[in-house]
């Protein structure tokens, strides 16, 4: 998590709108809605629950967390030949994390989601990873 994130006093877990910079909130509101939304729905159901990668970034600190490769089989996830609305929720995610991309990346893509915000060197070597750049 980005250090400049603030979370709700006494919680680990809910982010802290209030306090965390505008820009960064928005980013990371918008990456997890892509995630929950976008993203999820193309893996098999199970998918959360038993790989790490994909978990809650929350549960890492969970000592009962197990991965369970075998569920994540290829067999397991569905197929994007002939769901409409599967290609869809695809061709969404891709254009929403160019989307969070040209955000961190462009200083003058920041009015989109707040104030300028200065992401840092590890963020935007990512986000310029996600651009093929």
């Amino acid at each position: 998590m980005h250090p400049s994130v603030a979370f709700l006093p006494g919680d680990d877990k809910d982010i802290n709108s209030a306090e965390t910079p505008s820009t960064l909130y928005n980013t990371l509101d918008f990456q997890m809605t892509t995630y929950t939304s976008y993203v999820l729905p193309l893996l098999p159901p199970n998918a959360t629950k038993n790989w790490r990668a994909l978990a809650n970034p929350w549960s890492y600190n969970d000592p009962e967390f197990t991965e369970d490769l075998d569920k994540l089989k290829p067999e397991c996830y569905p197929r994007l030949q002939g769901n409409e609305e599967l290609m869809e929720n695809y061709g969404d995610a891709i254009s929403r994390g160019m989307i969070i991309a040209m955000v961190i990346l462009d200083r003058s893509k920041h009015m989109m989601f707040g104030e300028p915000f200065e992401f840092g060197e590890e963020v935007e070597s990512a986000a310029r990873g996600l651009m093929g750049a």
